[in-house]
């Protein structure tokens, strides 16, 4: 029974270890790194100077999750393990853009090869339709013919939100097609 307990608090020690991870970006307030969409299980991690006072200080974070950790550090330029090395790093410091706020990320769709369709919330298939086609939903006509322009096949079931979805694959289609055309032409 003890050696129960035993082998139950070293796992316990296993699973809530942490893994120093060293921002090479050294941003002012340091950098936060947020994993997961939805709010309820988001992750922050802080990455922030060890010493305040010096500037030249690694901007250090534990980071819990393996998974995290792993994706942290398959980003060679920017983390790397920390282990109280004092080896020498330049300094990146990251003046421009430090602070463009999320609106900065949000995708304009000025390239729709950027728009995975299979995986897009509607929102953003909507957001896209508007800006791009001036249709929305409600235009249930116009998507129609616009479908049928590009040859898309409507479904029975489709709602106007999956048929723009097929709309967008297709005009992807085109425009690979086109950037293959142009390729081939040079």
């Amino acid at each position: 029974m003890a050696d129960d307990k035993k082998n139950s608090d070293t796992q316990e020690s296993v699973e809530q270890q942490s893994t120093p991870i060293q921002c090479l970006l050294r941003r002012k307030g340091g950098t936060k790194v947020t994993f997961g969409h939805n709010l309820v299980n988001q992750k922050t991690y802080h990455f922030k100077p060890l010493d305040s006072s010096d500037e030249n200080s690694p901007h250090v974070c534990n980071v819990d999750n393996e998974e995290h950790a792993d994706r942290l550090l398959s980003i060679r330029e920017s983390y790397r393990l920390y282990r109280g090395d004092a080896s020498y790093v330049d300094k990146i410091e990251v003046t421009k853009g430090a602070a463009i706020d999320e609106d900065a990320f949000t995708n304009r769709f000025d390239d729709i090869l950027s728009i995975d369709f299979d995986t897009a919330e509607n929102d953003t298939v909507k957001d896209w339709a508007k800006e791009t086609l001036e249709l929305t939903p409600s235009h249930s006509a116009k998507i129609r013919e616009k479908a049928a322009s590009l040859d898309v096949e409507e479904k029975k079931g489709d709602n106007m939100n999956e048929l723009l979805r097929k709309i967008g694959k297709a005009m992807q289609e085109e425009e690979r097609a086109a950037n293959d055309q142009a390729s081939k032409g040079k």
